[in-house]
């Protein structure tokens, strides 16, 4: 290792000092200029690098350690040495540099030449057969040399400690993010499963969607690296091959794949029995009606009848034969050609269009796709001409509520026979809780109220069915009073079209699991949490109202201790 400097220059440069055979097997191949086997007496080859700090052919050298001076005659592709540029000489030059240095030290036969290295190819006897006939001398691996340089082994360990950690971290960040996309798609599996979609399809449907994220990401990313790659300084000690392009990619590709096999479903561990000594059975033709409060039970038991769950006691018997203990493609293959579902609310699948909706049951079931366009097109043309075959994700906005004029009291007398809804900021402690639904969104606790039902005792139960808590206290500070321009009620039993929403705060005890009725929200996470956090949350969903009504929950609480 030496300092050169550009004659007439005072920049000094870091090189490395090499000299090869030049009719041998480890001379660089010389990209501009002349070969090193033309070098004259006081001519050199460099690394291109060089050429940042103002160095061309025919640039002089002067060498700061013995004062030679080197004309540069030549360039050289990324040879460096220690992350310093290479300096080719030829033999005479580097055998007088020996012969000064062992002059200006004292030592004896200053013109005998020294080499560092012998370079050789070959392995096996031969590498055998060279260590014995030369007994003073060490044989090692090219790898071997590589890992002796003073630093590397210690800065590659570092480098691959770095990668390593990178590849563990990215593993899971693709776990929770491909983890929170299938959550966001409850709904939708829902629906498809119930009309016969079978688990293969759900599987390869979402492994393929993560596959074309996964590679649509990669490509992006090779592009910006690429980008980035095109602009860095030469003297940057950056190259990224092909080969270990290739592996990188490949490697995240199947970490994505791994990632989303987590995508799985738990009820929180809590058994619960919803269904007991139920015995019914539905004649052809015969039309029941089934009717109960939430949390009966209803959309489990039609859950069962419809082949979606099954019972842990009794049979399920469809003409006659048991549909219990069938494997997952059998049990599909029911819901798909025996068994049909009309949902509670219109359920449509958001990413397919009309025609797509109507053909998706008849595609699933394998049916001749002349016959299923066929008849979408008779559809289309005689019962829904007024639809967009290309229209989605929504036929049209909600019609259950018309539109609602409502006027925020601050007031707790309340009229019984007028509420619909009552809602809870809730407490523990000093911080709030706020829970967390299947579409991804963070709610107001509460709800509507069912038929009879005191607004206190349908605060108790929609407290247990959404937070999973006890109702220890409620101070109602508020109540909307909503006038509704609907022809009819969205639920028949509730007061129309004058109805009141009521709010309040109170003190809760987290007891246990969301209840999750099934005909209800599904709830993926209660939490316990500053009130800053939950404003935030509200904030970003763009649900100011919700945030306003625990702003102003806090400071009545607050104001109500002080006084």
């Amino acid at each position: 290792m030496t300092t050169v400097s550009p004659a007439g220059d005072t920049k000094k440069v870091d090189v490395a000092l090499f000299m090869v055979n030049p009719e041998g097997w480890l001379v660089p191949t010389v990209t501009e200029g002349s070969p090193i086997k033309d070098l004259k007496n006081g001519q050199v080859v460099v690394d291109h690098t060089l050429s940042e700090d103002g160095v061309k052919i025919g640039t002089v050298l002067v060498d700061k350690a013995s004062g030679r001076e080197w004309t540069v005659a030549g360039f050289v592709q990324n040879e460096s040495y220690s992350h310093s540029p290479v300096v080719f000489l030829n033999e005479q030059e580097w055998l007088a540099i020996q012969a000064g240095l062992r002059t200006s030290q004292g030592t004896a036969d200053s013109n005998a030449p020294v080499y560092s290295a012998i370079a050789i190819k070959g392995a096996g006897e031969k590498v055998d057969s060279l260590g014995a006939a030369l007994p003073k001398t060490e044989v090692i691996t090219k790898s071997d040399a590589v890992s002796a340089i003073p630093g590397y082994k210690e800065e590659q360990g570092s480098l691959l400690m770095m990668i390593a950690f990178l590849y563990v971290i990215s593993a899971f960040v693709l776990a929770v993010f491909f983890y929170v996309i299938t959550i966001q798609k409850t709904s939708q599996f829902g629906i498809l499963k119930a009309i016969g979609t079978r688990n293969a399809y759900l599987a390869g449907s979402v492994s393929l969607q993560i596959l074309v994220l996964s590679v649509g990401s990669l490509v992006i990313s090779v592009l910006l690296v690429q980008l980035f790659e095109s602009i860095l300084p030469a003297s940057m000690p950056f190259q990224l091959g092909l080969s270990t392009l290739a592996l990188t990619c490949a490697l995240f590709v199947i970490m994505s794949m791994a990632g989303s096999l987590f995508s799985t479903f738990e009820d929180g561990g809590v058994r619960r029995t919803i269904l007991d000594k139920l015995d019914l059975e539905v004649a052809e033709g015969e039309l029941v009606a089934v009717m109960g409060p939430s949390g009966s039970g209803k959309s489990t038991f039609l859950s069962i009848a419809g082949a979606l769950l099954e019972p842990t006691k009794g049979q399920v018997l469809l003409d006659g034969a048991s549909i219990m203990g069938k494997n997952t493609q059998d049990i599909s293959d029911v819901r798909l050609q025996q068994l049909g579902f009309i949902f509670q609310s219109a359920n449509l699948i958001p990413y397919l269009k009309v025609e797509e909706q109507l053909a998706l049951v008849a595609r699933l079931a394998g049916t001749d796709k002349n016959k299923i366009a066929k008849r979408v097109d008779e559809l289309l043309d005689t019962k829904m001409e007024t639809l967009d075959r290309e229209q989605f994700p929504a036929l049209s906005t909600s019609i259950h509520w018309g539109i609602v004029e409502a006027e925020f009291r601050l007031n707790d007398i309340v009229d019984e026979t007028l509420v619909s809804n009552v809602s809870i900021i809730p407490f523990v402690g000093e911080q709030v809780v706020v829970f967390q639904i299947d579409n991804g969104k963070w709610e107001l606790p509460g709800g509507t109220l069912e038929p009879g039902e005191k607004y206190m005792d349908g605060l108790q139960r929609e407290v247990m069915e959404e937070l999973g808590a006890k109702l220890l206290t409620y101070q109602l500070f508020g109540q909307f009073h909503c006038m509704s321009s609907a022809s009819e009620p969205y639920r028949a039993y509730i007061p129309h079209p004058h109805f009141v929403r009521l709010i309040g705060y109170g003190e809760v005890e987290l007891v246990g699991q969301p209840l999750d009725p099934v005909d209800g929200e599904q709830v993926i996470a209660v939490e316990v949490v500053e009130i800053d956090e939950a404003i935030k949350r509200f904030e970003e969903q763009n649900r100011y109202d919700i945030a306003e009504m625990y702003q102003l929950a806090y400071m009545l609480r607050e104001g109500s201790k002080r006084e």
